[in-house]
């Protein structure tokens, strides 16, 4: 199997499975259950968070998710701030990768909620998780190419910073 280091690699490998998700949204997806400050084991994961149900995941998948697991918590936990979401690389059209982001936000939502913090939202969190609906809900639409570019990286860089935040306030609460 090849290395899963990023959007495309995972695709590819999905791809080769024949599963039908979305990279995007199972990277949202596992990004946001993290970031609930859950605490997880290979064990305990719950595929569902994929859309799958346990019983159509095969140990291929399943050992996928739980690489992906593993990099976005060190990804998400490094003083290096090197999270990035996994969205369609620069070379796609832009429409596509809105779609991606659209899909990430989505996936989030959904990790974050099944995750199911106990504590409190902090209001940044509430904020951010507000913020994610929006463009789950409604994805930003396209107007002239050279503004569109410069919002698409606006937007990737509020959408990394959030999720960080968000992990930030509920992974590392004591």
């Amino acid at each position: 199997m090849v290395p899963i280091q990023t959007f495309s690699d995972l695709r590819t490998v999905l791809n080769e499975l024949n599963w039908q998700g979305s990279p995007s949204e199972m990277h949202g997806a596992i990004c946001g259950y993290l970031a609930s400050g859950i605490e997880w084991s290979d064990a305990s994961w719950p595929i569902e968070l994929i859309g799958e149900p346990r019983s159509n995941c095969t140990e291929q998948v399943h050992s996928i998710v739980m690489t992906l697991a593993r990099q976005a918590q060190a990804s998400l936990e490094s003083d290096d701030l090197d999270f990035a979401p996994w969205l369609a690389d620069d070379e796609t059209p832009l429409s596509s990768r809105v779609e991606t982001m659209t899909l990430w936000c989505r996936g989030f939502l959904g990790g974050f909620g099944l995750g199911n913090p106990e504590q409190p939202l902090a209001s940044e969190v509430d904020e951010a998780l507000q913020s994610f609906a929006v463009i789950a809900a409604a994805p930003p639409s396209l107007g002239k190419e050279d503004e569109d570019e410069s919002a698409w990286m606006e937007l990737v860089e509020f959408i990394r910073v959030s999720a960080l935040l968000c992990h930030s306030y509920q992974a590392r609460r004591p």
